[in-house]
């Protein structure tokens, strides 16, 4: 059973940028880049003009019916078919399809995501809220995606040909990752053999990346009304013809974020880096930038280039083929979607803020930022080593050192002050003897001085000693507090930004069930959650 343990500032784990730590504060310089406070307040305000902003119903339904045809479920096509209705919102995160998830805090947005939608289904009784996780399925950043960190190892695909969307790449080529995989899922038990098949099936029945996560995410989260919307399909594609042919003509996104961003520059460091043209052509061949020079569209490192005339026949004719990048996507997410919510990490948040200039351009909603929840997961052996080293939740976040100078000053030694009265009195007795010497003769007077000093950094160089024959003392306490950092924050680094799911949720049958539970809806605060060993 897991329970929350606590819940502490985002400012006290030391982890967050400058820009979400103040985000959550809600400085009043971000309400120029906002169209909506992140708040409950900011959601009601965004769900009363969302209808203002028109939504293709009929072919949203008609594109998620036939991305979950071969599930043939009923309660899947219901959940669709409510959002016919006008009175049915969406609330989205999103996300690459990490093999086999990445790292596990894709977990956790989708159930901060879950959970928003539950408590404004609640809120809005006469209204519908349907979480969604829409997939990046044309990412092609393989170096991030195609490996993840599982029982302190970690497991690459190498794959044959590393080409075009991470989503496209076929899933036959996993297959003995998957049983190496496998085998460290365990010990076996109902759970773990469900786990097992629930993996197995997904990236063995399904012909790629894209479905096969869809299949994992929809075990997961399925019976939570979860959807999953996948982009890189030619219906939605074409939807978006209009505003990618006015990418390619008139290229007013290059400036509208060059100059949001330059606002935000004053304040904090900015994550995307706009271009002239914010499209990539997709193929088989890879995904690549579209560019425009001397006249005409190239695809860069291809030989592929078009006219204005050829490359909007390209467009119209195959609209598959072109592809957002990190300053177009939220536009087709928001055409698509009748979203009141996103919900995205820091730097999802940080570079959200440079785009509302072109969303109002185009005037295509722009919907309120949530920071996604955070977590530290300490199974109960942890948490009894925990207390028996003294120490709180909130002291995890510092260094080993700061840990073992704290032990001290619990024990009467403070660094600050050790040897500080005796020093003091030490000082006293040297400037009298450098008095009565330089009153004997004033010649002494350099010599005394010299000494002085001598002294006193052979005293400092001895306080260093005993401090560190203090420390020695406590050795064996500060080999358990690195070993329990170490276990905690694997590789120095944020427990969520490191293990994968498999870690906990083998010996947890529970866990998504309570990372929704334990959710702060839109009170952004870092959870620390206690689990099963």
């Amino acid at each position: 059973m897991i329970k929350p343990i606590k819940h502490i500032d985002y400012s006290s784990t030391h982890s967050f940028s400058k820009l979400a730590i103040d985000y959550i504060a809600k400085l009043p310089i971000f309400s120029d880049w906002q169209a909506f406070e992140p708040s409950l307040d900011g959601i009601d305000q965004a769900i009363a003009v969302r209808n203002n902003f028109s939504i293709d119903r009929t072919t949203l339904v008609s594109v998620l019916k036939q991305q979950y045809s071969a599930y043939g479920l009923d309660a899947i096509q219901q959940q669709i078919d409510i959002l016919q209705n006008e009175q049915t919102y969406t609330v989205c995160t999103a996300h690459q399809p990490n093999l086999l998830t990445g790292p596990i805090y894709f977990l956790y947005k989708i159930a901060h995501t879950i959970a928003l939608a539950n408590h404004l289904n609640k809120r809005y009784p006469q209204k519908k809220f349907i979480p969604v996780y829409y997939m990046g399925s044309e990412d092609n950043d393989w170096d991030e995606l195609a490996h993840f960190n599982f029982n302190q190892q970690t497991f690459t695909w190498d794959y044959p040909e590393l080409k075009g969307a991470f989503g496209s790449a076929e899933t036959k080529h996993l297959t003995d990752l998957l049983k190496k995989i496998c085998s460290f899922i365990g010990p076996s038990n109902a759970h773990t053999d469900q786990l097992k098949d629930i993996i197995t099936k997904a990236y063995t029945e399904e012909s790629n990346i894209s479905n096969a996560t869809q299949s994992l995410v929809h075990s997961l989260f399925g019976e939570y009304g979860l959807l999953v919307f996948n982009p890189d399909d030619r219906l939605v594609k074409e939807k978006m013809i209009p505003l990618f042919e006015n990418e390619l003509l008139e290229r007013k996104s290059f400036g509208l974020c060059q100059e949001q961003s330059n606002k935000i520059n004053a304040y904090y460091p900015t994550q995307a880096n706009p271009r002239p043209i914010n499209l990539f052509y997709l193929n088989e061949n890879g995904r690549n930038r579209i560019e425009w020079n001397n006249d005409q569209y190239s695809i860069v490192n291809t030989s592929l280039t078009f006219s204005q005339e050829q490359i909007l026949k390209e467009l119209h004719t195959f609209p598959e083929r072109f592809s957002t990048n990190v300053i177009t996507r939220g536009l087709l997410q928001e055409t698509w979607l009748p979203n009141i919510a996103f919900i995205g990490g820091g730097a999802e948040i940080a570079y959200w803020l440079q785009l509302k200039p072109i969303f109002n351009s185009h005037n295509i909603f722009y919907p309120p930022l949530l920071l996604r929840q955070s977590y530290l997961l300490i199974n109960t052996r942890q948490q009894k080593k925990l207390e028996q080293l003294g120490l709180t939740e909130e002291s995890l976040f510092n260094s080993i050192d700061t840990l073992v100078t704290n032990k001290l000053k619990q024990q009467g030694i403070d660094e600050q002050h050790f040897l500080k009265e005796e020093r003091q009195n030490m000082q006293i007795l040297l400037d009298a003897i450098a008095q009565k010497a330089q009153a004997i003769d004033p010649t002494l007077k350099d010599a005394a001085a010299a000494t002085k000093t001598k002294i006193d950094k052979q005293v400092e160089r001895l306080q260093q000693k005993m401090l560190r024959a203090e420390k020695r003392k406590l050795q064996t306490y500060q080999n358990q507090v690195a070993q329990l950092k170490a276990e905690l924050f694997p590789d120095n680094q944020l427990q969520e930004r490191y293990c994968n799911f498999l870690d906990f949720y083998g010996s947890n049958p529970d866990l998504i069930k309570n990372l929704i539970e334990a959710s702060q809806i839109v009170n952004p605060l870092f959870n620390i959650l206690q689990i099963n060993n």
